[in-house]
């Protein structure tokens, strides 16, 4: 028996195993990676159902939420604790899609919602005196990327 040719034999299926292992390994992270995505989405979905939900269940809180001239000091507060909601999802797809688990298709639906609201004429007003109140508690990226929105948003012409 040559014990230099069993050798190799065991080299080259240990060479084998390795690599299919690698190739198990590259199968297993494609699939965890998309079961995150997945988990994301299905949050940020789950999360604007709940806030649509609430703003149906409160229809007072729709005009109120929109127009701050005509608040009392508490309401004020709890206008202001809806668009937080809202700003705190926002910034939190923003992390998301920053850190490559939240798709671009998916964050555009963010972009779209937030550039509607800054374009309303009544709600954009709103939504700049709630992130002007606001904007203090999130980070500086996402604040330079919605001070970019809001302010491209009120420099248009309303249709």
């Amino acid at each position: 028996m040559n014990w230099g040719a069993i050798g190799a034999i065991g080299e080259i299926l240990g060479a084998i195993g390795v690599i299919v292992t690698l190739g198990y390994l590259a199968v297993q992270i494609r699939q965890n990676t998309k079961a995150s995505k997945a988990a994301t989405a299905q949050q940020m979905t789950d999360k604007w159902v709940q806030i649509n939900l609430f703003m149906a269940d409160h229809p007072e809180l729709s005009i109120r939420v929109a127009d701050f001239s005509r608040l009392h000091p508490q309401e004020t507060i709890a206008a202001l604790a809806v668009w937080r909601a809202l700003f705190h999802q926002w910034s939190n797809n923003y992390y998301q899609h920053s850190q490559g688990v939240l798709d671009r298709e998916l964050f555009e639906t963010t972009l779209r919602e937030i550039s509607t609201y800054a374009r309303h004429p009544l709600a954009g007003k709103a939504i700049r005196h709630a992130w002007n109140s606001e904007r203090f508690m999130y980070n500086q990226a996402f604040s330079d990327f919605m001070d970019q929105i809001v302010n491209e948003q009120s420099a248009q012409p309303k249709a």
